[in-house]
């Protein structure tokens, strides 16, 4: 490979069209192909300057490339795996920003041609917000970027994957598929989930009470942000990872369980307690985020 890569990425929406516009920023890449479903979608990237070259296949925009970005829902990327093996595409680096891994690893897996330069990647950034209209080159700047290489990586390949992450200004963290599912599932799709919880317990509340949305401020919208989400995007994740985010949950209610069992009580003094103590393990737990 040339000391630039040609890079192509396939699925221009938030992270994708943000991921072309930091690595361009960066001068990773010596050209950018860009790959998506949607006409009117390469068009704006183009006028933006998203990237440089426009392409509606998968695969002829695979074999232009030395290093190949799939930046799509989840059912999405498997099903491109496949569409890429099928075809013997054999770029120097295969990676995707699939928010569940398990099931993405087990795809790659599958192909003998795919499993030496597969490194599955997650980066824990975004925004409720979707397509390249939000794009921005900074969502990356300092978050975790998960690599989940397969057992046949080989060791370029990962070193790509690292050296692409460093140039998000991310950093870059090993681990296996099923420790990442595991984790992401109490950290990004329970509060998906707590803050659809409460939209929709609100909501229900305000059909009674007309004058509930008078008292909506900045506490109630912080904490609905993700609601807004693109819902299909987020049926795709949660049924991907379908197990962990249950038992999260299940720990979750038993959380809420503790204050409803202490207001039941009356009991003031303990709630006291409790209250300061989750506090002091919040501020621990983003003191451990930062080191």
């Amino acid at each position: 490979m040339r000391d630039k890569p040609v890079m192509c990425i396939a699925g221009l929406g938030l992270i994708g069209g943000s991921m072309a516009l930091a690595l361009k920023r960066k001068r990773f890449a010596r050209r950018i192909v860009g790959v998506d479903v949607s006409p009117r979608t390469l068009k704006l990237a183009l006028v933006k300057g998203v990237i440089d070259e426009a392409e509606s296949s998968l695969v002829k925009g695979a074999f232009k490339a030395d290093i190949l970005l799939l930046s799509m829902p989840i059912n999405e990327i498997i099903r491109s795996l496949r569409i890429l093996s099928d075809a013997e595409v054999r770029c120097s680096l295969i990676m995707d920003t699939g928010s569940t891994k398990t099931d993405i690893i087990a795809a790659a897996s599958e192909s003998k041609i795919m499993s030496s330069c597969f490194v599955g990647g997650h980066p824990m950034a975004g925004s409720e917000k979707s397509g390249i209209e939000s794009a921005h080159p900074d969502i990356f700047s300092g978050a975790t970027f998960f690599l989940t290489p397969l057992q046949n990586t080989e060791p370029s390949a990962l070193e790509m994957a690292k050296s692409l992450v460093y140039s998000l200004d991310s950093t870059p963290l090993e681990i296996t598929p099923e420790r990442h599912d595991r984790i992401v599932a109490f950290t990004s799709h329970l509060p998906y989930l707590v803050s659809l919880g409460l939209s929709h317990t609100v909501s229900n509340e305000s059909t009674i009470f007309s004058e509930l949305p008078k008292a909506i401020s900045s506490g109630f919208k912080s904490s609905t942000r993700l609601s807004v989400s693109p819902s299909e995007l987020w049926a795709d994740i949660l049924s991907s990872n379908s197990k962990n985010i249950i038992e999260a949950l299940d720990l979750f209610n038993s959380s809420l369980k503790i204050f409803s069992d202490i207001l039941r009580r009356s009991d003031t003094e303990q709630l006291r307690k409790v209250l300061a103590l989750i506090r002091s393990k919040h501020e621990a737990l983003l003191e451990d985020r930062e080191e």
